[in-house]
């Protein structure tokens, strides 16, 4: 992603970020930015970041930026749906209308983001566990291997050819630890996404009138909720006691729809 592009998303990222805090809903209201930010939703949830491994981009810091811009979008987008879901007792249908004149938020879109969330949850926590073990292995590691580091992250202008493995190591180190922070930093909020949508979809499944008609959907539902319950805290740096009883309720919940 150029600098130009991430300029661009960083500037969409604050502008959602604000609308969804102060923009109140009103379902016939056509003069409001409500339809552009469920057509956002539609767009942005759908996109599997998951399987995006910017860990191997020639350009990694600015990719891994654009990645951490990206959820953060997502996670204000989620939380708009949170307060209308929560605050304003809306419901959402299970799936996108395609009748419709007007798009709104569906458990579909959530489930989505929820699968995009868990997949990158996984890896972004796997590539925070080989940092910090290259950090804690950086004095054993060669000239050719420290110099590697040091390319990858685009710092090559820090260094020169007469400058010694304790210099290279240190500036490895410092790579190492900017790109580590970053990973921790994204594992928050995709936390924080996946407890949003998690509650959304709880929230509908304890309501009765909702709760019908989600059989099909369950199941789409039940192997994401499998791979959250697998989540090591040893991976994510977190404690996921609280985190992993939501899960278990809603799986509970989903694999009782199942049955019915």
């Amino acid at each position: 992603m150029t600098g130009t592009n991430l300029l661009t998303l960083e500037q969409l990222s604050m502008a959602v970020s604000i609308l969804s805090k102060v923009w109140a809903y009103e379902e016939n209201e056509e003069c409001s930015y409500i339809q552009d930010l469920f057509s956002l939703m539609h767009s942005l949830f759908s996109v599997d970041f998951g399987i995006l491994n910017f860990m191997q981009s020639p350009n990694m810091i600015e990719n891994q930026k654009s990645e951490l811009i990206a959820f953060g979008l997502c996670f204000s987008l989620v939380s708009y749906l949170y307060v209308l879901a929560t605050r304003k007792n809306m419901r959402f249908q299970v799936s996108y209308g395609r009748n419709s004149d007007q798009q709104h938020p569906t458990l579909q879109m959530v489930s989505d983001l929820l699968n995009s969330a868990t997949l990158a949850l996984e890896r972004v926590g796997e590539e925070k566990y080989m940092l910090l073990n290259k950090i804690r292995d950086l004095n054993e590691l060669s000239r050719k291997e420290v110099d590697e580091i040091i390319k990858v992250c685009m710092k090559q202008d820090c260094i020169s050819p007469n400058d010694n493995i304790r210099k290279r190591r240190y500036i490895a180190m410092i790579d190492l630890c900017c790109m580590a922070g970053n990973r921790d930093q994204l594992i928050t909020l995709l936390l924080q996404i996946t407890e949003c949508a998690v509650t959304i979809l709880l929230i509908h499944f304890q309501d009765d009138a909702s709760a019908k008609g989600l059989s099909s959907f369950s199941d789409e539902l039940l192997p994401v909720l499998e791979r959250l319950e697998h989540l090591k805290e040893d991976k994510v740096g977190r404690s996921l006691k609280l985190f992993h009883r939501s899960i278990t309720t809603l799986k509970e919940m989903t694999i009782r729809t199942i049955t019915i």
